[in-house]
């Protein structure tokens, strides 16, 4: 069956200003939606509540800070899911070369990346994207992700990983430079460089091994 091109699954993708919630867990959707809007907890509040201004603002700015903050940990999820490969980002380039089709934003870009939801921009190392949407490659029928990496040095990192597995390291519980400067030390020193022994690159095989955790 024929590999999707970027234009299909941009066209495919949750715009990146719903994506953060339209992609996040059933459990942080029910959290979400169990947050009152500013009508609906003005009509939660009896009239003598609402008669005591002072402290009616003040109970409402604390259910609107506890949004703010849950809004902000679904978009930083987001963010992390992206740079982990767990998610995958579309859209068009602007700088500094256009692209006349939406083209994929490579997952290492997010490393440190600026992004405006609302406007569904990002910008990395000097890239600016527009009209960005999301792919869930779990939702995607036949989706078939590129193969990470030349076949020798996946073989060495999967093999490097399995065997720090079996010395108790817990690689997806410790921080995520110990983790990769551990691979690399298994693999050993002789490996030849440009081979995938990069942080970012080890990151996506520690995945494999611990697909249903944040990388810290």
């Amino acid at each position: 069956m024929p590999i999707l091109s970027n234009r299909q699954l941009w066209e495919m993708g949750v715009p990146l200003n719903r994506a953060w919630l339209e992609l996040a867990s059933a459990e942080a959707k029910h959290r979400h939606a169990a947050l009152p809007t500013f009508l609906q907890f003005t009509e939660q509040s009896n009239p003598a509540e609402i008669a005591s201004l002072p402290e009616f603002i003040g109970r409402w700015s604390r259910e609107w800070s506890k949004r703010i903050v849950l809004e902000k940990e679904l978009r930083d999820s987001l963010v992390d899911k992206l740079f982990n490969d767990q998610f995958q980002a579309f859209g068009y380039r602007i700088s500094p070369s256009r692209s006349h089709a939406p083209v994929r934003i490579a997952p290492e870009l997010f490393d440190g990346a600026k992004v405006d939801f609302e406007r569904r921009l990002i910008r990395a190392r000097g890239c600016d994207y527009i009209e960005i949407t999301i792919v869930d490659p779990t939702r995607v029928f036949n989706f078939r992700p590129k193969r990470t990496g030349r076949k020798g040095s996946a073989d060495a990192i999967r093999k490097a990983i399995k065997a720090l597995q079996n010395e108790r390291f817990d690689l997806c519980g410790i921080e995520r430079k110990i983790a990769c400067e551990l691979i690399r030390n298994k693999i050993g020193p002789n490996y030849p460089k440009g081979s995938g022994l990069s942080d970012v690159n080890l990151a996506k095989y520690i995945l494999e091994v611990c697909p249903q955790r944040r990388i810290r």
